[in-house]
Parts: structure tokens; sequence; C-alpha cells
């Protein structure tokens, strides 16, 4: 489509809407997300929050496919990273014990982490899906970045492991055709 046709949108808008959006998912208990409502109430806390560090590297994965490495992708990311940021400024995690799953014929260890800013494990976790997608599963990239969420939350079923898999890349294929749909306006 002609560019001149598109909805435009400033770059901070875009990312303010998508920090909304995360923001809103949050304060309601993560439960449009998969197998949430079969999750057991101990393990409850520890698997919305990492429902939300998958919803922070599903932003910038998306407006990195998106976008590439353009103009665009920089101003709106550069926006998200700083708002959730401030965001989660004082937000402290508590520790997690080592998980560890079968992966690629293996055993991937994922090793214990302390209590510490929540932004600190965020990013973190954003590297640990960079590296899936950087270095994919023989099945592809939903399967793995699904198996490293799985593992993760220590729920290693298949159905599970499938069903976030799909959510991955059901969510790209939407938020890239979304951000495609518009003209981002530089600042």
């Amino acid at each position: 489509m002609f560019s001149l046709l598109k909805a435009k949108i400033a770059a901070h808008e875009v990312a303010e809407v998508l920090i909304e959006h995360i923001q809103k998912e949050v304060a309601n208990g993560q439960v449009n997300k998969p197998f949430i409502e079969e999750v057991v109430a101990d393990d409850l806390p520890t698997i919305r929050q990492e429902w939300f560090y998958f919803d922070v590297f599903n932003v910038d994965y998306c407006v990195l496919l998106a976008f590439d490495n353009s103009p665009e992708k920089k101003a709106i990311l550069d926006w998200f990273w700083s708002q959730t940021r401030q965001w989660l400024t004082a937000s402290r995690v508590p520790a997690l014990p080592e998980r560890i799953g079968p992966y690629a014929g293996q055993m991937k260890i994922i090793a214990a982490e302390c209590a510490e800013l929540a932004y600190d494990r965020l990013t973190r976790r954003c590297t640990m899906y960079s590296e899936e997608i950087t270095n994919p599963h023989r099945l592809g990239e939903n399967h793995g970045v699904g198996l490293t969420f799985a593992i993760l939350c220590a729920d290693l079923g298949f159905p599970f492991i499938a069903g976030v898999a799909a959510f991955f890349h059901k969510r790209k294929m939407e938020w890239v055709k979304m951000l495609k749909s518009h003209r981002i306006i530089l600042p």
C-alpha cells in the first residue's frame, strides 16, 4: 500500500499504546494468556511475571520485524524502553530456583536467580528469547521460544509448549501487520 494512505502515528504514541496494552494485561492478571487458568495458585505470581517478560520481548521483536533497523524502529523502541525502565524502577522480584528441561537433545539449565530489580530480570529474559531467535531450535523459532518459556515456567507438557509457540506465532503475525499498517512520524 502507498505510504501516504496509511494512518499516521507518532513513534512515541506507538510505544505508549504498546505499553498500555502490557499494563492492561498485568492489571487483569494475564487472564487472556494460554493455560493461565490451569496454573496452581502458588505458582500464579511467577507465571504472571513470566508472561509480562514475554509480552515485553514480543513488543521488542515485533517492532524489529516490522521496521528492521530503521529510524522508526529506533524511535519506537527508545521510547518504549525508556518508559518501561521508569515503570519498573523500584519494582523488585523474588528469587527463583534453577529450572531445567530438555532442549534439542540436551538439558537446558536456567540458573537460579536472586531477588533483583524487575527491569534487570526483564532484560535478561529478552536476551534469552533473542538467543532463541538468533540460534533457532531445529523445529523453528516459535518452538524454541515456547520451550524456553515452558522451562522458565516449569511446565514441560507438550500442550503448554505448543500453545505458547502458537501464541507467539499468532502475535507476531498480528502485531507486525498492525505496525506496518501505520506511517510512523519521527520526532
